[in-house]
């Protein structure tokens, strides 16, 4: 499976020079980052949220697979509740799109988005195409000229350290 036809027309359109990195089926971010040896901090992960008190107002939020969407921050950028939609909405929402697939960019359908701040803050940003097996390289200047006049903010946290359990020295000697 190729680039959605939206998502490429779109680039096309902005005439942006773009580059295609191409790496083993991924399931979730952090696989497509490690498949395709970029930090995770440089690869755009989509979430596609419903507002909670107008349902069926989506909004597209974009931000580093290093960090996880907080929804109290959105709230504060935006003046309003979000929830995320489930994974069978997003079939309706990307018909060309692999399962489970979220493009890297809203506006080829029709989608507003957030940009977490973070990702202008970086040298090279990489967003996911929707098949699961591609990535949309761009320089920054690629990326600001893309996304730079949409809302972006502060709208992600890192996720908590795992819980590591405490070694236990033995004090017995043999």
């Amino acid at each position: 499976m190729a680039m959605p036809i939206p998502m490429s027309e779109f680039l096309s359109n902005q005439h942006v020079d773009y580059h295609i990195l191409k790496h083993k089926p991924t399931a979730v971010a952090a696989e497509a980052a490690q498949a395709a040896s970029i930090p995770l901090a440089e690869l755009a992960r989509s979430s596609i949220v419903e507002a909670t008190n107008f349902p069926g107002q989506l909004l597209m939020v974009l931000l580093p697979a290093s960090h996880l969407l907080d929804f109290d921050k959105l709230k504060r950028l935006t003046d309003e509740s979000f929830r995320e939609v489930a994974p069978a909405q997003l079939k309706e929402i990307f018909q060309d799109v692999a399962p489970c697939g979220v493009p890297g960019l809203g506006q080829p359908f029709n989608l507003d988005m957030v940009v977490d701040q973070r990702l202008f803050q970086v040298p090279r940003v990489y967003l996911e195409d929707g098949d699961n097996t591609e990535l949309v390289k761009l320089n920054q200047q690629q990326f600001a000229q893309l996304l730079g006049g949409l809302l972006s903010g502060d709208i992600s946290r890192l996720p908590p350290c795992p819980t590591r359990t405490p070694i236990r020295w033995s004090t017995q000697l043999t």
